[in-house]
This record gives C-alpha cells, structure tokens and sequence, in this order.
C-alpha cells in the first residue's frame, strides 16, 4: 500500500493527498486554514495525523519506514472518514501514474 511502503511514498505520494483532503475538510467544515491557522488545525486532526499533514514536516531516511496501515486508518478516521483506505490507494496510484508518465515525456 502507497505510504505504508516506505518514507519517500509517505512524502511525496501520500501526503500531498492526505494534506488536500485535510485542508478541504478543514475549511469545509470549521473555516480554518491548514496553513494559516496551524495550531487550531492540529487540535482539530489530532497529533498522529498533524504530523503527517503538518506544512513543516521534513522528509525523513528515503527508504525509512511509511505509515503502517493502522495509522493510515486512523488518519482516514480522523478526516471524518471522508475517504477510505482503499479510495486511498487506488487515488495514490492513480497520481503514481500521472507522475511516470511525466516524467517519460520530460526525459
């Protein structure tokens, strides 16, 4: 599962997601802006998915451990269970694809 597979996946494949749909649930829902307002953002979602959606957070060892599939649930869960795990994945690998492609056409 894309995120669960490695730090890099996390990062860069997953998080851009998880970051879009909190943002919007955010917003949607309580008027607060993930990055504007990151103290109140982070009362709202939690510890366990702030410092996944967190506008600072630093990508750590490439090949270092993802999120396992429970925390990815829990995040899920604490988006309101907006998204499940599976519409998740298939999203991830969806985007995996539009960025291979793109990166055929700028090579």
């Amino acid at each position: 599962m894309l995120g669960a597979a490695n730090e890099f996946d996390l990062h860069y494949r997953l998080r851009p997601l998880l970051r879009q749909i909190a943002a919007e649930r955010l917003y949607g829902l309580r008027g607060v802006d993930l990055d504007r307002d990151p103290e109140r953002a982070k009362d709202l979602l939690g510890d366990e998915l702030w410092e996944v959606v967190r506008p600072d957070r630093k990508v750590g060892r490439r090949a270092g451990p993802g999120l396992p599939a429970a925390e990815l649930a829990g995040a899920c869960r604490a988006l309101g269970a907006a998204v499940t795990i599976e519409q998740l994945a298939a999203k991830s690998e969806e985007i995996l694809v539009e960025l291979e492609a793109r990166d055929r056409r700028e090579a």
